[in-house]
């Protein structure tokens, strides 16, 4: 979906005449285009006023889901009050007379996009619908963010002129011009020591049916420690893996505790397509992604979940900030500092999804890496933040899920209900005032499951430590909380030492079948050079398979590439 409202008389007219598919008019001088690549949700065939919804709204205090009527009522008879108690994600654009308002779940975890030019300004779900409308072209300091961290940096999009409307915000838009203006925040509905177990079950009372993905860690232990005892017969686990894999292994002793049904899926699907539908898979998983994420990891789970029912599924999305998987190593009683920021920035944020330096042009490769590395320190030292633990809380919240997590949530916006209960502001607000501290090592976490379930923290995980154990402390928990530490500092280290990049669930599937299929030799190497990017000489090398590239770079080189090619299909407004 893409509204655009003109200023100047006859603009919208003209615009409407040149683009006249998927339009729909709005008034005098709003227009609404719907982006087939985008179309999922219930955006109204007829507006009259239009209130078109992505994704389900659960109202939190009443733990029921809205429909688009009840949402369309709740907006005239409370306006932007009424997102006080809508849990995430959703993603909602709403007329009220002349003007066009867009808005999201308080996270951000819906993506919003504006834009505005000469007498004209826009909305949208994807930024590339919108470049393809009025010409617009890439924007490559944010396309270094994707390069350096494997996601977009704060509020960027792949497209120049075009930004992500920020988290907690509603977009107004009117008469040619936009604004910005803060939502009230959201209603707080049960105490601290109440708030995961009271998000799960408003969460799952709010829909018949419900799946729940189970994996061998933390965070959807907690989720299913925190589901009701009734309702855990009636929901299903869900596991991408083989029965043989240990978080496989983990995932069904959990399902059986639970006495709830186990579904297994893995991946065979994906290496059963021709080159061409490969091809197909990956790049509709770029373009549902508005190319801002790496559609090696997307690829497989599209085709899984096509395959799915569009039953809602919970989440463990966000599990990290009630355990801190960012804290090992860090002093977190300190204060933020410019050392610390650069200290994690070079260590973890810049080291997991950096494609090959030697890819890219260097002049651009030194100004990106200033650049980003600049933006990353004013975010992580840009809050009020007592302590470093804090501000990694924080910085891991706002940025790092809020573009990171949000991508993929975006995607599925309109396509299955999407149950995140680590998004909940009651949780959200529990995570806020437990001490870094007592999160650290996962202790909080498992003192909550050991709570909740003490049979589900009877259990080990796919890494070999039991919740119990950890939740009680003790000398023999803290030698094997020191074990798996340096186990996995070496591994950084290794993975820094030889350039590997972080694999996904089945990403690394994906990259072999790319290489199979010879996507690195359809790259169009001219058109990638002529970006400014890149190196040529590295990119006829890419194209012919002179070495093998990593995960982060192969998914990089086909994002840009695919990218460029969806913007030259645009002819501008």
């Amino acid at each position: 979906m893409l509204i655009a409202s003109f200023a100047e008389p006859g603009q919208a007219d003209r615009a409407a005449a040149r683009h006249a598919d998927g339009l729909v008019r709005l008034g005098p001088t709003l227009l609404l285009w719907r982006d087939a690549d985008h179309g999922a949700g219930r955006w109204p065939a007829v507006p009259d006023p239009l209130v078109g919804l992505q994704g389900d709204i659960v109202d939190r205090r009443d733990a029921c889901r809205l429909s688009a009527t009840a949402v369309a009522a709740a907006l005239a008879a409370q306006g932007v009050a009424a997102f006080a108690d809508w849990a995430p994600p959703f993603r909602l654009a709403w007329q009220d007379g002349d003007t066009v308002r867009a808005a999201a779940d308080h996270p951000g975890l819906g993506h919003w996009f504006t834009w505005a030019g000469p007498g004209v300004a826009a909305i949208g779900d994807s930024a590339t619908a919108i470049a393809r409308r009025f010409g617009l072209g890439i924007d490559t300091m944010a396309l270094a963010g994707l390069a350096l961290t494997g996601a977009m940096v704060g509020l960027d999009s792949a497209v120049a002129g075009v930004g992500k409307l920020a988290a907690g915000h509603i977009a107004e838009l009117a008469g040619g011009c936009l604004a910005m203006v803060a939502m009230p925040p959201p209603s707080r509905l049960a105490a601290p020591e109440d708030a995961i177990a009271a998000a799960v079950a408003r969460l799952r009372a709010a829909h018949e049916t419900a799946e729940i993905e189970l994996s061998g860690g933390w965070d959807s232990r907690l989720m299913l420690a925190a589901l009701p005892a009734a309702d855990r017969p009636s929901t299903t686990g869900f596991t991408i893996g083989t029965p043989d894999a240990p978080d496989v292994i983990v995932a069904a002793r959990l399902a059986a505790h639970a006495g709830m049904q186990h579904v297994i899926v893995d991946q065979s699907a994906l290496a059963r397509l021709s080159a061409a539908d490969f091809a197909a898979v990956l790049h509709s998983a770029a373009a549902r992604d508005d190319f801002t994420a790496n559609p090696l990891d997307r690829a497989g789970v599209n085709v899984i979940n096509a395959g799915r029912p569009p039953v809602a599924r919970f989440s463990g999305q966000n599990g990290e900030i009630l355990r801190g998987f960012y804290y090992p190593g860090q002093p977190l009683d300190a204060a933020p500092s410019a050392a610390l920021a650069a200290r994690v920035i070079g260590w973890r944020i810049i080291s997991n999804d950096l494609v090959s330096p030697a890819l890219f042009d260097p002049a651009w490769l030194a100004a990106a890496r200033a650049t980003i590395t600049a933006r990353l320190t004013d975010q992580l030292l840009g809050g009020d933040d007592a302590s470093w633990g804090a501000a990694l809380d924080r910085f891991y919240l706002e940025q790092r899920m809020h573009r990171w997590c949000g991508t993929a949530v975006s995607a599925t916006l309109g396509r299955r209900p999407v149950l995140l209960p680590f998004f909940d502001a009651d949780v959200l607000a529990l995570a806020r005032v437990t001490p870094p501290a007592q999160k650290n090592a996962s202790r909080f976490v498992a003192q909550e499951i050991a709570r909740l379930d003490p049979g589900l923290a009877a259990i080990a995980l796919d890494s070999g430590l039991v919740p119990a154990a950890v939740a009680r402390g003790g000398v023999g928990n803290r030698v094997a909380q020191a074990r798996r530490f340096v186990a996995k500092a070496t591994a950084k280290l290794q993975q820094r030492l030889s350039a590997r990049d972080r694999a996904t669930i089945g990403s690394a599937t994906a990259g072999s079948l790319a290489l199979r299929h010879g996507l690195n030799g359809a790259i169009d190497v001219d058109r990638l050079a002529d970006s400014g990017i890149f190196n040529r000489d590295a990119l006829v090398a890419f194209a012919r398979g002179d070495a093998t590239p990593g995960r982060a770079t192969l998914g990089f080189v086909l994002t840009v590439d695919q990218l460029l090619a969806t913007l030259m299909s645009g002819d501008g407004a």
